[in-house]
This record gives structure tokens, C-alpha cells and sequence, in this order.
């Protein structure tokens, strides 16, 4: 047992010269040797409250006095494992791209995954009104009609969520968004406190933008309607399958990518080439053909799958 036990605190005393970040004193008395800062498997010999984990143990998860999780979602599952969702909040603000999920089952949580950013220092310095900003957004995304303008998807939309009250208009919550496009989006630098709008034009296409709430300039936008193109590929073990990829704007002659935004949740499969640093895009030849990259286009008819 005494081996057994030197041989764990070695295995983790290795693992924290690697993650230094995420091995803190108090995460090596709860997580397994295994985990990493995105995923983190619970010691089998513990039970932990799935209500109380980011209270109790804050400093583990190397939060700040002004983090806060809020749990957001709860799901249960057919195999008996229920999911606590929750989103990072800094100052009051809800910080995008930032949420970690628990697992537990029978009330006792065995695993947690997710992303969080940690460290940030900002203060939230708000200079611009939000119609002031929402103005700025719908220079940004001219329209002839917007949705909220429409009697029609109005009442739709009341009917689809239930409420005389709900409007197509965009309110803007406050949040945190990074400034960078690709790449690592948990470096606490980039963050600024935005305005994010979700705006539909009365044809129903859609943008996702933020606002600066201290300048007023546009940090960022997406597009909230579909871009998909579907497609099939002979999997590796199921046949014939059917998938979503992306054409890629401005491609000539067309190609396409593994990307799919026809559901909730984006999948987008990337190659990162046994480099940790920058993966890139599987790109297709023309006519959406993936014959060549079959186990990639598995992968992503997989993930899609999965939700």
C-alpha cells in the first residue's frame, strides 16, 4: 500500500509540472491523476455534492473572488447520470465560451468538463448606453424590415415561447466576450464587457454581434442562420451516412469543410496533426466528396449524432 500510495503521489506530482495552472494544492486532494484542466475525474473514494462543488471548492478550480458558476441547465439521461451545466460569471457578467458541466450519478459526482476563464482583472467599464449600441449593431446588419417589425413572426414567436410578452427585438445583455476570432478564447487579456444582440431581418436571416460597452465598436459577429450543406460518406463501421458540412465563402472551384451549424450545438471537426498548437480545417475537393478523409468525416457524422 505504501508503494501504491508514493507511486499516486508521484504520478500526480508529474502531472502538475506539466499543468501547473491547474495543480493546485487543493485540486490534488479531489481530482484523479488522469485529469486535465478541461476534464476532471473525481476520486472514486470521495462523494462530492454536485450542488456545492463550485462553492466548495472554488479554490480548486483556481476561481477568483469575483467568479461565480451559475448553474444554467440540468439534464438527466437514460443511464442514470444526471448533467449540471453551468456558466462562468465574472463581476455579475456572464463571460461567453466559458461553461463546465458536472456528471453525476446517484447524487455523487465522478467527472466535470468544460472551459473557464481565470484570471481576469478587468473592470466593467461601461461608457455606452444600449440603444446607443444597438444602434451601432443595426448599422452593422442593415435591413430593409426587421423581425420585431413584422405582426406576423411577432405573434409567432409569442405562441412559440408562450409569453404575450416575448419579442423578436433584441435586448442586449452585458457579458464578456473575447476579442480574438480563433484559437485559445481563455487568455483573460483579450476579454472586454459587450453587448451581445441576436437580430433577425424580416427574412429571417440573423447575426450574433457584440458591442463594445465602453467604445462602441463592433468586436465581433456571427451568423445565426443555417450554412449547411448535407452530404454522405461510407463511415468506418456504419455504412453509409448522412452529414452537414460548410461551403467554404468564396472558394472556386467549391469546397467544403466540417463544419455544421444546422443544430443547437456547432460541430466542427478539426485536424490537429499530433500539433497541440493550431489544427486545421478538413477540406474537401469539389463536389463535397470525403472519400479521402473517411474517418474524419466519421468522426464529425458521430458528433452529430451525439446531439
Amino acid at each position: 500500500m505504501l508503494l501504491f500510495c508514493t507511486g499516486m503521489a508521484n504520478l500526480q506530482s508529474m502531472y502538475a509540472q506539466k499543468q501547473p495552472l491547474f495543480w493546485n494544492s487543493e485540486i490534488l486532494k479531489i481530482a484523479s491523476p488522469n485529469s486535465e484542466r478541461n476534464w476532471i475525474y473525481i476520486k472514486p473514494a470521495l462523494t462530492i455534492e454536485p450542488s456545492s462543488f463550485f462553492t466548495t471548492y472554488k479554490q480548486a478550480m483556481n476561481l477568483g473572488n469575483n467568479d461565480e458558476m451559475r448553474l444554467i441547465k440540468t439534464e438527466k439521461d437514460n443511464i442514470g447520470f444526471t448533467h449540471y451545466r453551468y456558466h462562468q460569471f465574472y463581476k455579475g457578467f456572464r463571460v461567453i465560451s466559458a461553461e463546465f458541466t458536472l456528471h453525476a450519478k446517484a447524487g455523487k459526482l465522478l467527472t466535470a468538463n468544460g472551459n473557464m476563464t481565470l484570471g481576469l482583472t478587468q473592470s466593467p467599464g461601461i461608457q455606452k448606453s444600449r440603444e446607443t449600441a444597438l444602434q451601432q449593431a443595426l448599422q452593422y446588419f442593415p435591413a430593409e424590415r426587421y423581425a420585431w417589425q413584422s405582426q406576423q413572426l411577432e405573434a409567432d414567436y409569442r405562441a412559440q415561447q408562450h409569453s404575450p410578452a416575448a419579442t423578436l427585438k433584441p435586448i442586449g445583455e452585458l457579458v464578456w466576450v473575447s476579442t480574438v476570432a480563433e484559437g485559445d478564447l481563455t487568455d483573460p487579456g483579450f476579454y472586454q464587457l459587450a453587448y451581445v444582440f441576436d437580430i433577425y431581418t424580416a427574412s429571417m436571416q440573423g447575426k450574433r454581434i457584440f458591442v463594445s460597452a465602453e467604445s462602441g465598436v463592433i468586436i465581433k459577429a456571427f451568423p445565426l442562420s443555417y450554412d449547411c450543406t448535407a452530404t454522405n460518406v461510407t463511415t468506418n463501421f456504419y455504412g453509409v451516412q448522412g452529414f452537414s458540412t460548410r461551403l467554404i465563402p468564396g472558394s472556386n472551384p467549391a469546397s467544403f469543410n466540417l463544419w455544421n451549424d444546422c443544430q443547437t450545438a456547432f460541430v466542427r471537426t478539426r485536424n490537429w496533426n499530433s500539433d497541440l498548437t493550431m489544427a486545421q480545417d478538413f477540406v474537401s475537393g469539389i463536389n463535397n466528396n470525403w472519400s479521402a478523409a473517411a474517418s474524419a468525416a466519421t468522426s464529425h457524422w458521430g458528433t452529430e449524432r451525439s446531439y
